[in-house]
């Protein structure tokens, strides 16, 4: 699965996440968090970054 498919799935429950948690979802280093998560931003996703973490505003319901 892509990372973005991944973090889309991970981040549609409208929680607040913190960078380490998706990191460690992700598999992938903190570091890299916030320039795969802009990806969100460039397909019009509203993703909330705060202080604490990442979250999708008002979750998502995602279709197969």
């Amino acid at each position: 699965m892509c990372l973005f498919k991944a973090a889309l799935n991970f981040l549609a429950d409208g929680q607040l996440h913190s960078e380490k948690e998706v990191s460690e979802f992700l598999g992938i280093p903190p570091r890299l968090v916030p320039e795969t998560l802009q990806q969100f931003l460039e397909f019009g996703i509203n993703l909330e970054h705060e202080e604490r973490g990442y979250c999708i505003l008002g979750g998502l319901e995602l279709l197969d």
